[in-house]
Order: structure tokens, then sequence, then C-alpha cells
């Protein structure tokens, strides 16, 4: 029952967060802790679905895993857990790629409009202007590198890491411990 309960909740969560996202439209890609925020609910979410798939694994390590049924359990559980995590945040993504893909198109007319003066104070023979167009250009050209480098993944790399390793130590816990006993 209590799976149950968190399996719903974990659905009306995701519906909720889709919601919330499809109303995003006002992103700063130098401010990105909000966008990541809904990350973390959703990777807590997956990791509290996985650690009571572990709990159950715990209780009885000894009959876990022994039949087919229950690796397509623990693997439909697990892949669960990751899809709660993941799900959610895709729709904000596909704005974090908009709003990027946005801004460098404004860089480069910027960049275009500072190149057309470049050129027309060169043709003229005003050479007296040209640091300060040549500034403006890599100033521009600094803050389109720096938008370049944005990620448009929806959470930071500590999220990621945490929930990928709660996935992976059970995994690598249960080797080891069946290499040790098979090494007694």
């Amino acid at each position: 029952i209590t799976f149950i309960g968190v399996f719903l909740r974990s659905f009306r969560q995701i519906r909720m967060i889709n919601q919330l996202h499809a109303q995003a439209t006002n992103i700063n890609l130098m401010k990105l802790e909000p966008v990541h925020a809904f990350s973390t609910l959703t990777s807590r979410t997956g990791i509290g679905i996985f650690l009571i798939l572990l709990a159950g694994f715990l209780m009885n390590p000894s009959s876990a895993l022994n039949t087919t049924w229950d690796i397509f359990t623990y693997a439909s559980i697990s892949l669960l857990a990751a899809v709660i995590f993941i799900a959610p945040v895709i729709g904000i993504r596909r704005h974090l790629i908009e709003k990027k893909t946005d801004e460098l198109y404004k860089m480069e007319d910027l960049l275009q409009v500072a190149n057309g003066n470049l050129h027309e104070k060169i043709n003229q023979g005003d050479f007296d202007n040209l640091g300060g167009i040549q500034t403006a250009l890599n100033l521009l050209e600094r803050e389109r590198d720096r938008i370049k480098s944005v990620s448009t993944w929806p959470w930071n790399t500590g999220t990621i890491r945490g929930f990928a390793s709660t996935l992976i130590l059970p995994i690598f816990l249960r080797f080891a411990a069946e290499l040790i006993s098979n090494l007694l």
C-alpha cells in the first residue's frame, strides 16, 4: 500500500511539474537555480521509490532476484524511478534550448551590427573610433561564449550524480557481496 501511495503521488507530481513548466516563459540563462529546483524534487522522489525497492530487498535478500519475475519487478521499479526523475524536467529542457537559441541569435545579430560599424569606419578612414568598436566586439563575443556554455539540462551535476549513485551503489554492493561470499 505504501508503494501504491508513493506511485500515485509521484504521477500527480509529474503532472503538476509538467503544467508549471508549460507556463515557464521568463527563463534567465544566467540564473538557472529556479529551473533546477524541480529536478531536485523529482530526483528525491525517484530516490525514494528506489529506496522502497531496496528496503524490500534488504528485508529478504535471500529470496530476492531468484526468479525472472523478481528481476523483472526490480528492473521495472528502477526504470520507473528513473522515469519519475527525468520525465518531468524534459519539458523545461525544451524551453531552455529555445531560450538559448534565441539568445544566441540575438548575440549574432548584435555582432553583425558591430562588424558592420567596424567595416563602415574602416571604409570611411575613421580609425580613431575603432578601439571602442573592437571593445564592443570583444564583449559581445565573450557574452556569446558564455551563453554557449550554459547547459540546457535542467539539473546541476550534483543532482544527477546523487541520483545515479543511488541507483548504481546498491547494484555494486550486491555484486561485491556475492563476490566475497564466493571467495569465502
